[in-house]
């Protein structure tokens, strides 16, 4: 009875692991992700289990990576992340487990292809835009309120939809106050000057999400607004962005034109 209790707590703990590794496919794992290779014994307790990564030839890895190893009853596992480390130096390894009575022994083999969960973000410049008193009749200045709007795009393979979320800075060029920022229709509050966006969404490969926030400035004055993003992350596996190329949007506010009020004679 203690040996089956065992092996269902066990089980239920595996079941956790494969549901926090959103069901990926453990032959074509994505990096930083964890799966549970198994195997039936024909004998879990008198006879011994060993597993060894191998290279896409067959060899064993002269340095074994950390990985976990039980046998629970007759069933043998083993757990393991597929960290950054892995693709930087190969793609395809094999990953080996040998059943031992000490006279004679069985191996069997699996082919590991690690995946791609390549993740990137962007954003780039709006057209500019006048100001909010642009065409209006005998507007009362100096200052008039702007809403602008940065659009920030994530991209990465079709086949791989995550959740994601960055942090951005904003700031004025030429002295422009603002306020109301929002992400998604969220309002947003900077932490030690740097905003962070609620959780995003993708669907095959994609996602876009508006910045949007208020900006007052100088009627006749030209305002540039500028957001930069500080970071990128794919929350399945916790992957950064693969670079920080295009992280950076400037809105020009164009000014109007300095009129005078009509007078008559």
């Amino acid at each position: 009875m203690k040996k089956i209790l065992t092996y269902l707590i066990a089980i239920a703990a595996l079941l956790v692991v494969s549901v926090n590794a959103k069901a990926q496919d453990g032959s074509s794992p994505y990096l930083n992700s964890t799966h549970v290779y198994r195997v039936t014994m024909e004998d879990g307790t008198n006879n011994s289990a060993s597993w060894v990564i191998a290279n896409d030839t067959g060899t064993p890895l002269a340095t074994q990576p950390t990985f976990t190893e039980s046998v629970v009853v007759d069933t043998a596992f083993l757990e393991i992340t597929w960290d950054d480390s892995w693709a930087s130096s190969a793609t395809d390894y094999k990953i080996q487990f040998t059943e031992d009575d000490a006279t004679c022994s069985t191996v069997k083999e699996i082919t590991i292809t690690i995946g791609t969960n390549e993740f990137d973000v962007s954003t780039s410049d709006p057209d500019a835009t006048c100001n909010a008193a642009d065409g209006a009749i005998n507007v009362v200045g100096p200052d008039t309120t702007t809403s602008i709007t940065f659009t920030v795009d994530m991209t990465t393979s079709s086949s791989f939809s995550p959740d994601w979320k960055f942090t951005f800075t904003l700031a004025s060029n030429s002295g422009a106050t603002f306020a109301n920022v929002k992400v998604g229709g969220s309002a947003v509050t900077a932490v030690a000057g740097t905003y962070t966006s609620p959780d995003q969404n993708s669907t095959a490969g994609e996602g876009t999400v508006d910045i949007t926030l208020d900006v007052t400035g100088g009627i006749t004055s030209t305002e540039d607004m500028v957001l930069s993003i500080t970071s990128a992350t794919e929350l399945s596996y916790n992957s950064p962005d693969k670079d920080s190329n295009d992280w950076g949007a400037t809105q020009t506010i164009n000014a109007l034109p300095a009129t005078s009020s009509i007078t008559t004679d």
